[in-house]
C-alpha cells in the first residue's frame, strides 16, 4: 500500500481559476444549472410518493421497492458519474449535460409504461445514467464562475433539490390520486425536453474548460484525491449519511400512508411542502454560514454539518413512532431542515483540497460513494429489514427498520468532524 496516501497533501485552498461564460453572465449559467437540478429531483424522487400505487399495481415487495429506488437507481447513478465527467472534458460540458437531460426525461416518461418490476427497474437505471452526468459538471462550472462566493453559489444550486422534491411529491401525489401513477410519470417526465432545448441555447461553456480537461485527463486524479485526509473522511461521511438519508427519502411517504391510512396526495402535499421549505432554508443557511465562517476558520462548515446530523437523530426516532401525521410532520421539521445542509460545506471543502482540473472528478467520486454505496444500500437494507420484521409479526415493521438506519447518522457525524480537523492544515498548505 502506498504510504503517501496517509500523508498530508499540500494543495492550495483557492487556486486561481480562469475562464468565464462565453458572452453571458455567470448568473445565467447558475440559473440554468439550478433549473436542470430541480428537474432532476422531480424525476428522481417521483417514485417515492408513488410507492404504494406501484407496489399494488405490479405486486411488489418492500425489498423490490428498496432495490428499484435504491440499488437499481443509485448504483448506476454513481458508477456512471465518473466516466461521464471524464467524457465531458473532451466532448464539452454543455453537450453532456443537454444529452443527459434528454435521456432521463424520456426514460422517466417511459417508466409509466412498465408492466413488470424489471421493466420499471430498467427504466429507472436509464434515468440514473442521465442524471449522473449533471451534478459533478455543474459543481465544476460553478467553481469556475464563482471562485470567491463558491459556497453561496453551490447553496443556490443545491436549492434545486428541495424544490424538486416538493414539486415531485406534491404534483406526483395529486396526479396519482386524480389518474394513476403511470400518468404521473409521463406528465412529469416530458417537461425535460424543453428544458434541454433551453439549456442548449443558454448554457455557456467555461473558456478554460478544454485546457483544464486536458490536464485532468493526463493527471492521476484519483491518487491526488485520496492523498487528502479530508477527502477520505468526506467519502466515509457521505457513504454513511447516504445510507441513512436514502432510507428515509424512499420510505417516509410509504410509512405515513401505511401508518395513518392516507392517500398519496394527503401525504404528498404536507410532506412535500415540509421538504421543500425546510430543506431550502437549510441549504441557504448552510451556504451563507460556510462562506462567512470560513474566513476565520475553514473548519466551521463541516463542524456545523456534524452537529446538525447529531441534532436530527432524536427527532427522526420520535417521528417513526408518532401517533398522527400532524405530529410526525412537526417532528420532521428539524431533520428536513438539515437534510441537505451538508451539500455546500462538503462540496466547497472538496474544491478547497483539490486542484481545479480535478473538481468534477472530486464531486463524481464523492457521489459514487454517497449514492452508489450509501443511498443504494440504505433503501435495500430498510426494505429487507421491514419484510423480515413483518414476517415475525413485529409492528411497526417499517418504523423499526427506519429507526435502525437513522442511527447511522451518528457515525457519519464523526467522519464530518474528522474531515474538519484535517481541513485547516490542508487548505493552509
Amino acid at each position: 500500500m502506498d504510504k503517501r496516501l496517509n500523508e498530508p497533501v499540500a494543495i492550495a485552498a483557492d487556486a486561481p481559476r480562469t475562464g468565464a461564460p462565453l458572452g453571458r453572465s455567470p448568473t445565467i449559467a447558475l440559473i440554468v444549472l439550478s433549473a436542470i437540478y430541480v428537474l432532476s429531483f422531480i424525476d428522481r424522487k417521483l417514485p417515492f410518493i408513488l410507492v404504494e400505487s406501484i407496489k399494488a399495481d405490479l405486486a411488489l415487495s418492500d425489498t423490490q421497492i428498496g432495490l428499484m429506488t435504491g440499488a437499481a437507481f443509485t448504483l448506476i447513478y454513481a458508477v456512471t458519474g465518473v466516466p461521464l465527467s471524464v467524457a465531458a472534458t473532451r466532448l464539452g460540458r454543455k453537450w453532456v449535460i443537454v444529452s443527459c437531460v434528454l435521456l432521463w426525461s424520456c426514460l422517466t416518461a417511459a417508466g409509466g409504461l412498465a408492466t413488470s418490476f424489471w421493466q420499471l427497474a430498467l427504466a429507472r437505471t436509464g434515468v440514473a445514467i442521465g442524471e449522473a452526468g449533471v451534478v459533478p459538471l455543474a459543481h465544476e462550472m460553478i467553481g469556475v464562475y464563482f471562485p470567491t462566493a463558491r459556497a453561496k453559489a453551490l447553496a443556490f444550486f443545491s436549492m434545486g433539490a428541495p424544490i424538486g422534491i416538493l414539486l415531485g411529491l406534491v404534483l406526483g401525489g395529486w396526479i396519482n390520486d386524480l389518474a394513476n401513477w403511470r400518468v404521473a410519470m409521463v406528465v412529469l417526465g416530458l417537461p425535460g425536453i424543453p428544458i434541454a432545448i433551453a439549456a442548449f441555447m443558454l448554457l455557456p461553456e467555461p473558456v478554460a474548460s478544454r485546457d483544464v480537461g486536458r490536464r485532468a485527463a493526463r493527471g492521476t486524479g484519483l491518487r491526488i484525491l485520496l492523498r487528502s485526509a479530508t477527502y477520505r473522511h468526506l467519502l466515509a461521511a457521505g457513504t454513511l449519511f447516504g445510507c441513512s438519508s436514502g432510507a428515509t427519502m424512499t420510505f417516509t411517504s410509504a410509512f405515513a400512508m401505511r401508518s395513518f391510512d392516507l392517500s398519496a396526495s394527503q401525504v404528498g402535499t404536507p410532506y412535500g411542502l415540509l421538504v421543500g421549505l425546510a430543506g431550502g432554508c437549510g441549504v441557504l443557511l448552510s451556504g451563507y454560514l460556510t462562506d462567512r465562517l470560513r474566513r476565520s476558520d475553514p473548519r466551521w462548515g463541516l463542524w456545523l454539518v456534524s452537529g446538525a446530523l447529531i441534532t436530527t437523530v432524536p427527532f427522526h426516532l420520535l417521528a417513526w413512532h408518532a401517533p398522527a401525521l400532524g405530529i410526525m410532520i412537526a417532528l420532521l421539521i428539524v431533520p428536513e431542515l438539515f437534510q441537505l445542509y451538508y451539500a455546500p460545506p462538503t462540496f466547497s471543502a472538496i474544491q478547497a483540497v483539490t486542484p481545479p482540473e480535478h473538481h468534477a472528478l472530486g464531486s463524481a467520486v464523492f457521489l459514487l460513494f454517497a449514492t452508489g454505496v450509501g443511498i443504494s444500500l440504505g433503501p435495500l437494507i430498510t426494505g429487507t429489514l421491514s419484510d423480515q420484521f413483518a414476517a415475525r409479526g413485529i409492528i411497526p415493521a417499517l418504523g423499526l427498520a427506519l429507526s435502525i438506519l437513522t442511527l447511522v447518522k451518528l457515525w457519519a457525524a464523526a467522519h464530518f468532524a474528522l474531515a474538519a480537523r484535517s481541513l485547516r492544515f490542508e487548505t493552509a498548505a
